[in-house]
């Protein structure tokens, strides 16, 4: 963890390439650039449309590579009929919060001891039952102090951030990070996120969001099905897809380009 909002720079290459098409780049399983894409066989390189199947494929749904690269973050939603007040509070702020409240629930909450520490949770109560949730941020300025909120809250009615305009994009990201599980191999579990409301135009934290869900499939896929191959190919159709020149290398371009990999890769039944 992290006491900033510093992320992966990996990870927020992969974001910017989802927000806008980049105009040229080059891509290759070892994550070097700089060489133009070719067509397959001609300079021991295969070009960005070779013949092996998707990842997508192994996992019997979705269409090519939709299923890895289109992530549903089904933790948000742009509309809904109710919603319920998540207040997000600093340990300075607490008393005029208070004192906002009505008084039944300003009692509530300070009988229960809540003092804003950082993912401090109370629920609040109304006359139709949860009418609200007061997280506590101490002094955490990363999305991490919203991480754990959507395992954590009652997800009948999604929730609407009540929170400074400067911590919302923190806030999404922190509870999409929270609300990823892996279900790629798995049967789909009966517990279920919360459910968070945002605004109708997407913004960079959904982007990183999504971003981060896919590295973490790639990560939590099982290395019998996510070998050198499936991994080139699922990196070649991200950069296909936002515009970029692709190139895989393998056999002799490998040898002379990336002696190393090549040489390490030798030790497996697959070819890097």
């Amino acid at each position: 963890r992290s006491t900033n909002h510093a992320i992966d720079p990996t990870i927020l290459c992969l974001a910017r390439l989802r927000q806008r098409n980049a105009s040229v780049a080059s891509a290759s399983p070892a994550g070097q650039n700089g060489l133009p894409a070719s067509p397959a066989g001609q300079n021991g390189l295969r070009g960005a449309r070779g013949c092996r199947p998707p990842i997508t494929r192994m996992f019997g749904n979705g269409s090519e590579d939709d299923q890895m690269l289109d992530q549903t973050l089904a933790c948000l939603v742009q509309d809904a009929d109710a919603t319920r007040p998540l207040y997000a509070i600093r340990p300075p702020q607490l008393t005029s919060f208070l004192d906002g409240l009505p008084p039944a629930q300003a009692k509530f909450v300070r009988e229960c001891g809540f003092v804003a520490a950082a993912q401090e949770l109370t629920l609040l109560s109304g006359p139709d039952g949860v009418a609200g949730a007061v997280l506590g941020l101490g002094e955490d300025q990363s999305p991490y102090a919203f991480g754990n909120l959507a395992f954590r809250l009652p997800d009948p009615v999604p929730w609407r951030l009540e929170c400074a305009e400067a911590e919302h994009a923190a806030a999404v990201l922190g509870f999409c990070l929270g609300a990823y599980r892996f279900g790629g191999l798995k049967q789909p579990s009966d517990s279920k996120p919360a459910r968070l409301l945002i605004p109708a135009q997407p913004g960079r934290a959904e982007a990183e969001a999504r971003a981060i869900w896919m590295v973490r499939d790639l990560i939590n896929t099982p290395a019998n099905l996510l070998g050198p191959v499936e991994l080139a190919d699922c990196i070649a159709a991200l950069g296909r897809r936002n515009g970029a020149a692709v190139a895989i290398h393998e056999g002799a371009a490998l040898e002379a380009a990336y002696p190393t990999v090549a040489a390490v890769g030798r030790g497996s039944a697959r070819a890097p």
